[in-house]
């Protein structure tokens, strides 16, 4: 039987029919559909600039609705992401602004063949040598066979030794994109212009803790930005959306409670296939504390709290 048909760049090699990707020294990681279509466009045409609408295309056939910059852009981080996971350069793949995407490597396309059987119908046909055991040779032979016995015996009872951790034993974490969605407000003004007031409060709340999380850089996380959940409006079915056309992994949602001068901020983080809570956090404060920049300030000092609660949980989040 043949094996699959696999492409060669850069001293790695790419299974397109199971994601495999693995590097010059042998580290192998296994690409999401998404990204594996993605790697598959670019290596079909290397060193030549893959139009956006060819990629939108290749990557998502069905012709979903999406903002189709932010998913692209989410691609190619987790693609970068795991080329250096596998020791190849995330150089090797060159974003032209405004023209598209190019793999900057020689590619070249393998389909092994069959093993050839004729080599083997050969050996068959050859004379089998003939071979004799004299009688002095034949007590040295049971001793060895007697000896292998023994030490597999040991071998089998003795414990097993415990190797020191090592680089190559530890867990590498995966790319994980992650979105935050527009918090949700609650107050007592229940009028045209406090609804509207309310809205731009969880339309800044999300931003100032997406810029919080852009500087804090943690380890393995991409981030959409907010433009990227325009397309989807209030469509019932966005979250599984989110999650398929746009590769999303984790969302942040939360909620604004105002009380009179007493605001409470509660923030979770939810896998997005599951909805399963990964991690909350709450926060409050009083509006009579003075602040230097008004709103916005405010929105900055939670966020920056938020964030970091976070990052003390992220590492085990991660694992």
């Amino acid at each position: 039987m043949s094996k699959a048909t696999y492409y060669q760049f850069d001293q790695a090699c790419f299974w397109p029919s199971d994601g495999r990707l693995q590097g010059p020294d042998g580290e192998s990681v296994h690409l999401r559909p998404k990204v594996a279509s993605l790697l598959t466009c670019l290596l079909t045409q290397p060193n030549e600039v893959v139009s956006k609408t060819e990629l939108i295309e290749a990557i998502w056939p069905d012709g979903a609705v999406i903002e189709f910059e932010a998913g692209l852009a989410a691609l190619l981080s987790e693609l970068r992401h795991q080329f250096s996971l596998v020791g190849v350069s995330p150089e090797t793949i060159e974003t032209l602004p405004r023209r598209g995407v190019r793999l900057n490597a020689s590619v070249e396309k393998v389909a092994d063949s069959p093993m050839n059987t004729s080599s083997s119908s050969n050996l068959a046909s050859q004379p089998r040598l003939r071979t004799s055991i004299t009688p002095v040779l034949r007590p040295i032979i049971a001793t060895a066979i007697l000896f292998i016995i023994v030490a597999f015996i040991v071998l089998k009872i003795a414990p097993p030794l415990e190797t020191p951790p090592s680089e190559e034993n530890v867990d590498v974490p995966n790319s994980q994109t992650l979105v935050i969605l527009p918090f949700e407000v609650f107050g007592e003004d229940t009028s045209a212009e406090g609804m509207d007031q309310s809205r731009r409060a969880g339309l800044l709340m999300a931003d100032a803790l997406l810029s919080q999380l852009w500087s804090a850089e943690l380890e393995g996380l991409s981030l959409l930005g907010r433009a990227s959940l325009n397309a989807y409006g209030d469509s019932a079915d966005w979250m599984d959306s989110l999650a398929r056309d746009l590769a999303v992994d984790l969302i942040i949602e939360g909620r604004i409670v105002m009380q009179g001068e007493d605001v409470q901020i509660n923030a979770r983080l939810l896998r997005s296939d599951t909805m399963q809570i990964l991690w909350s956090e709450t926060i409050r404060w009083n509006r009579d504390t003075p602040m230097p920049q008004g709103e916005w300030s405010q929105a900055e000092l939670a966020s920056e709290a938020l964030v970091q609660a976070l990052q003390l949980q992220w590492g085990s989040l991660m694992r």
